[in-house]
């Protein structure tokens, strides 16, 4: 989830930040990078860690849609999910 500071940063308080990419997982192979907000999964907006991995489990082994912050700027990536 954002802390405090991130929130006022990004003005929301939605998205979830990303601490950890794990080498060949599908984040990893989509260039999701330490840093980035997702702020919205296959079309729904995220609005913290309990929401996002709702909807990662809901779409297991599905190709979908990531839009994410990265450095203030908006960027839409697609990942193929693990089974």
């Amino acid at each position: 989830d954002l802390n405090d500071s991130e929130r006022q940063e990004l003005q929301t308080n939605k998205g979830v930040f990303v601490r950890l990419v794990a080498d060949n997982t599908p984040a990893f192979n989509a260039d999701i990078l330490v840093g980035d907000v997702v702020t919205a999964f296959d079309g729904v907006s995220v609005s913290n860690s309990t929401s996002f991995s709702e909807l990662q489990r809901e779409r297991r082994g599905k190709q979908v849609s990531v839009s994410l912050l990265r450095r203030g700027q908006r960027v839409d990536k697609q990942i193929q999910l693990n089974p």
